[in-house]
């Protein structure tokens, strides 16, 4: 059945897939490519990203010298998800499978090798608006409308001050492991699709990342060109403002025209309840510290009262979700970084740490600092009791 159905796929973006191979650039005699039928894209439902991101895991754990097999088998992840980058596959497995590679290579920068072979390809549909928008700006808030499409599980927002623009990539599912990997791989591709837009010498001016600085910075320095924050309490490329308003070279208006019918019409197909929608806002606006009731009803264009009776008949509360989502953002940041306690109060909109500690206490049982330890010694126990090393033969 597989077989047949990348067949099927095969014969509808045979145009599609050629352009993409040669860069997705359009030369200026040449006709545009044929955009794919709807039929050729991924419907990705709530908690599923499209495996698109992973196609090159076993390749590059291969070129380590690590048979993916053993180790997919170790992660009981089914490897045939892999063939088809239109499979969807759980957002929580696909953290899960990333952080066993990881720990079983011991190579933190798994992430970023992976996403070194990713493009704006990798985001399918979302990527081929992006790439036939007119600027940059355009490009990015088209992604941030449409990434669901492509990643139901985190959410890209979008900021500028001054002289600088700051994209974020935030993880609004709950419980996922391996949250710190996944957030590598979302920068690196963004890197990767900015270099593709402003050629492969772009580099961020700054880049934060959420996860413990590693033994070793190189490859990671390596890989960004820029100046990095470990501990942060974001995922985020910060960069000059001015980029945003730079023309896309190639991008063809009756493609992007063509494509962005087919995700109208891939919207409709797959409608969201309120409670997901809020979680999503409030994933965004804890990061730009505007996290609120007001707030989220106001980007819904709905009164107060409506929001929260739309949220009671799905058996929820809005002050439900806040606390949920501070609770699972305060977790990755204890489990994956450094960061101190009172930081990451004030990063949730506390007053202080003690009332972060309270609330943490409430949801978890245990104060942060005394949850974080107790991950780590749970983390450091079964490094212990697995082998290192999974060699290929």
């Amino acid at each position: 059945m597989l077989a047949s159905r990348e067949g099927t796929r095969s014969t509808i973006c045979d145009n599609y897939l050629a352009a993409r191979a040669a860069g997705n650039i359009l030369a200026r005699n040449q006709p545009p490519p044929a955009v794919p039928r709807i039929e050729s894209f991924a419907r990705v439902g709530e908690g599923q990203v499209r495996a698109s991101p992973l196609l090159s895991l076993p390749d590059v754990l291969g070129e380590l010298g690590f048979d993916p097999k053993v180790l997919f088998t170790e992660a009981a992840f089914d490897a045939e998800l892999l063939r088809d980058p239109e499979s969807t596959i759980p957002f929580g497995r696909a953290g899960a499978l990333l952080a066993h590679c990881i720990e079983r290579t011991g190579r933190p920068d798994l992430s970023l090798l992976m996403a070194q072979r990713c493009d704006a390809s990798t985001l399918g549909i979302v990527g081929l608006l992006l790439r036939h928008s007119p600027d940059i700006g355009t490009a990015w808030r088209t992604a941030i409308e449409r990434l669901h499409l492509h990643d139901r599980g985190a959410v890209i927002t979008l900021q500028t001050s001054g002289a600088f623009a700051m994209l974020d990539y935030n993880i609004y599912q709950r419980d996922i492991p391996g949250a710190g990997q996944i957030y590598l791989l979302a920068l690196g591709i963004a890197q990767r699709i900015m270099q593709g837009l402003c050629g492969p010498r772009w580099h961020a001016t700054e880049v934060h990342l959420p996860v413990r600085r590693p033994r070793s910075e190189a490859p990671f320095r390596r890989f960004f060109g820029a100046p990095l924050r470990f501990n942060a309490e974001r995922a985020a490329l910060v960069f000059p403002a001015e980029v945003l308003g730079r023309c896309i070279p190639g991008a063809d208006p009756a493609v992007h025209k063509a494509v962005a019918a087919l995700a109208a019409a891939l919207e409709t197909q797959g409608a969201r309840d309120v409670g997901t929608s809020v979680r999503r806002a409030l994933r965004s606006m804890l990061v730009s510290g505007r996290a609120s009731e007001e707030g989220v009803a106001a980007a819904f264009a709905m009164h107060r009262r409506t929001l929260n009776r739309r949220l009671r008949g799905e058996g929820t509360t809005f002050r439900r979700l806040l606390e949920e989502t501070r609770f699972d953002f305060a977790r990755h940041l204890l489990r994956d970084t450094d960061a101190a306690v009172d930081v990451i109060a004030s990063g949730l909109g506390y007053s202080g740490a003690t009332a972060f500690g309270r609330a943490f206490k409430r949801w978890s049982g245990q104060a942060p600092q005394a949850w974080r330890v107790s991950r780590a010694a749970g983390a450091e126990a079964r490094a212990a009791r697995s082998p290192r090393r999974a060699r290929g033969t």
